[in-house]
Order: C-alpha cells, then sequence, then structure tokens
C-alpha cells in the first residue's frame, strides 16, 4: 500500500492497516488557522519544554499539553499531571475544535463513549525531530482509541507490531492529515522517524502534532 500520494479530497480516509486510519487533509484552511491560533495561545500559558528519558537524555522534540490531563517525561518517568511542570499551572483547556472533531472521530468507530481527557502538543524541528518507536501505554485506558491531528511539514510515521523487534511499515503524515488508532491498532509500536523540512506551511518550519486520549 502506497500513501506517499498526496490525496486532497476532504475527509476520505485509507485504512493502511487493521486498526490505524488516516484521514487526509481533515481541515478546511479556516479550521486549520483557528487551531494553529488556538495552540499558539495554549503555549503561552504553558510554555513548550524539552522531556527527558528516564536516563535523563532528551528527546528529538519539545511539548506541552492542553485538556485535564498533560503528558510528561523526565527522569521520575512517563506519567500524567495535572499541573505544567515549570509553571505548577493546569493546562489551558483543549481547543474546541479539537475535542468536538475527536468526538466524532472516536464515535465513527463505534467508541461513542470516548471521553477527550488529554492532548499531548508535540512540536518537531524541522531537520532533527523524531519519535522512537514505542507503545502509548501510560495510560489506565488501552482500549480508547488515540487520535493524532498533524500540522506542518510532513513525517514519516513508522507502525511496527505489538513486540519493538517485529517488522515496520511507513506512511506518510501530511499537514491537515489525523490518525486513528484503535482496536487491534491501539497497542501497535509507533514512532516518528523523519521530519521532511519545507513540506508545510508553519512560519517556523517543522511539525506540529495534536495526540487526544482518554486517560482512564
Amino acid at each position: 500500500m502506497n500513501l506517499f500520494t498526496a490525496i486532497t479530497e476532504p475527509h476520505s480516509f485509507t485504512d493502511f492497516c487493521p486498526g490505524i486510519r488516516v484521514y487526509h487533509r481533515y481541515w478546511t484552511e479556516e479550521q486549520q488557522q483557528t487551531i494553529l491560533n488556538d495552540i499558539h495561545k495554549i503555549a503561552k500559558a504553558a510554555p513548550f519544554f524539552r522531556p527527558k528519558t528516564f536516563s535523563g537524555q532528551e528527546f528529538h522534540l519539545d511539548l506541552t499539553n492542553c485538556g485535564e490531563l498533560g503528558w510528561i517525561a523526565d527522569e521520575h518517568g512517563y506519567r500524567y499531571e495535572k499541573l505544567h511542570p515549570i509553571t505548577s499551572k493546569p493546562w489551558p483547556k483543549m481547543p474546541s475544535l479539537i475535542y468536538h472533531e475527536s468526538l466524532a472521530l472516536a464515535s465513527a468507530i463505534g467508541h461513542q463513549d470516548f471521553s477527550p481527557q488529554s492532548c499531548l502538543i508535540n512540536r518537531y524541528p524541522k531537520y532533527d525531530g523524531r519519535l522512537g518507536s514505542h507503545q502509548d501505554k501510560t495510560e489506565r485506558n488501552h482500549t480508547a482509541p488515540i487520535i493524532t491531528f498533524s500540522f506542518g511539514d510532513d513525517c514519516r510515521f513508522a507502525v511496527g507490531g505489538y513486540k519493538r523487534e517485529d517488522s515496520l511499515r511507513h506512511v506518510r503524515l501530511c499537514d491537515g492529515d489525523v490518525c486513528v488508532m484503535f482496536g487491534p491498532g491501539r497497542m501497535l509500536f509507533h514512532g516518528v522517524e523523519k521530519i521532511h523540512p519545507m513540506t508545510g506551511n508553519l512560519k517556523q518550519g517543522g511539525r506540529i502534532s495534536l495526540t487526544v486520549r482518554q486517560v482512564y
């Protein structure tokens, strides 16, 4: 399956593999600009910071959060917290478009009871941004879908199996795309291997992703 060809039909989607659905160019220009403006406001109230692994090694991205809970990573582990680790203030409210479209996307795959509790905002530098292969298992709820909205530069998204050593498949996620991991795809290993510089329209370049999860 080749998903590297640009698809521009609004709300068209491809089931990349069982449990991995990619919507292409999901937003209108007006909606997308509204979301980017919301992200800018969120970052003012809850500044981006560089997360670290257990061993103290820095990630190749910066992050912040919005919603009830925020995901953080440092020498003490990976976890959800109600307060920003630097400002000690609650996370800003999740943008309305992101919140309501997450409900709609979850409902479309049979999760009418989905509750968007957390929205992780990752900011990938345009030249060396990446995220190693991992499973999303910090959440207590491992059955609710994971919904990721992409903005800016394209990325090479890798999807594996249920073990780290399983072979990888790749799909190119573009500006405005949405990736939904659900059912058999919920616990697959996945990561961002590469950012394709100068393929998006963010002023600073790079990629911004918003990942919505139900934690409990």
